[in-house]
């Protein structure tokens, strides 16, 4: 069980007043999201927590398969997911945005996809 999360803003959800928790996929899956929006050096108790957004993700000429290598670590990694079935990252160049795309199984064995968590877009630096 986990505190839930708004999927677009990421505020706490109340509902009648009081904290609404999530709880099985809904809550691996807010897990996944929350791992993912965690930058390294963030978090002051361990700088080395976090996806190193800056340095390997919004830099200008992005390495698409390292970053998709480094995404996918992050999910694979994420307490309640056992395996990636399939997953990519969609590279819009006009739009300038990354999007994560994919499908896992959980310990429970159901099937998580990206769609789970509302949309996950990155913005990244033109060349």
């Amino acid at each position: 069980m986990d505190i839930a999360l708004d999927s677009l803003t990421h505020d706490l959800v109340f509902t009648d007043g009081e904290l609404t928790t999530v709880t099985g996929l809904d809550a691996i899956a807010q897990h996944v999201k929350v791992r993912l929006l965690f930058f390294k050096g963030e978090w002051e108790l361990n700088l080395d927590e976090g996806v190193p957004y800056w340095t390997g993700i919004l830099v200008v000429g992005p390495d698409l398969r390292a970053i998709e290598s480094l995404l996918r670590q992050v999910v694979l990694g994420t307490p309640g997911i056992t395996s990636i079935t399939s997953f990519s990252i969609d590279h819009d160049r006009s739009a300038r945005t990354l999007a994560l795309v994919f499908e896992a199984v959980t310990t429970d064995g159901l099937i998580l996809t990206s769609d789970d968590f509302g949309p996950f877009v990155l913005e990244v630096p033109a060349r």
